[in-house]
């Protein structure tokens, strides 16, 4: 998830230290698109080598966000801790959905369908999380267009503020607010 960071934290010195994690119940990597428009990104990743240092790594994921935006009110790390079974927990809020596809150099739109098909998404088929229901071909899906959508390109889970009505193939769902890629690709994830 989240390429830059990811990189980051797979290449730094990292830590020892250990605390609850928090954030609610959110224990693998996460995207959550809220209803205000929005990102938070929750990297939750396994580091349990002795020679890791904490201090280290908080410090470079915060000179990565004041490279990024020095007035830190695009891109902020809310929290960051390492659980006492050593994991690493960083929260980042973005302050749109082009501060998260920017900051991560990846692809990433949150809006309506109508507006991804105006930003150039092409859609493909969409299957429907409702049995009984049948899915959406390509043109169809554009008949949903004041249903919002979540186009992302990476291995991770996403929630959304609604509950997810279509999904493009690839995309598992968790729950009526969560759906889950395990690889990269195009991804959309359709939602009342």
């Amino acid at each position: 998830m989240k390429r830059r960071m990811f990189i980051l934290l797979l290449t730094s010195i990292m830590f020892t230290n250990g605390c609850a994690l928090g954030k609610g119940n959110i224990t693998q990597d996460t995207i959550i698109v809220n209803k205000k428009g929005t990102v938070s990104g929750v990297i939750v990743q396994d580091f349990s080598k002795d020679y890791y240092n904490q201090e280290e790594l908080s410090k470079m994921i915060q000179e990565e966000i004041a490279a990024y935006d020095s007035s830190s009110e695009k891109v902020k790390l809310n929290k960051f801790e390492v659980t006492e079974d050593n994991k690493v927990y960083a929260d980042i809020s973005y302050a749109t959905d082009e501060d998260y596809k920017a900051f991560n150099d990846m692809d990433f739109f949150c809006g309506t369908v109508s507006d991804a098909y105006g930003a150039g998404y092409a859609f493909a088929d969409m299957q429907s999380v409702n049995s009984g229901e049948s899915g959406l071909d390509a043109k169809s899906v554009l008949e949903k267009g004041t249903m919002n959508v979540v186009v992302f390109s990476e291995a991770t889970a996403v929630k959304v503020p609604g509950k997810i009505a279509y999904v493009s193939e690839g995309v598992s769902i968790i729950g009526k607010k969560e759906a889950r890629t395990e690889s990269e690709g195009t991804f959309y994830i359709i939602y009342e």
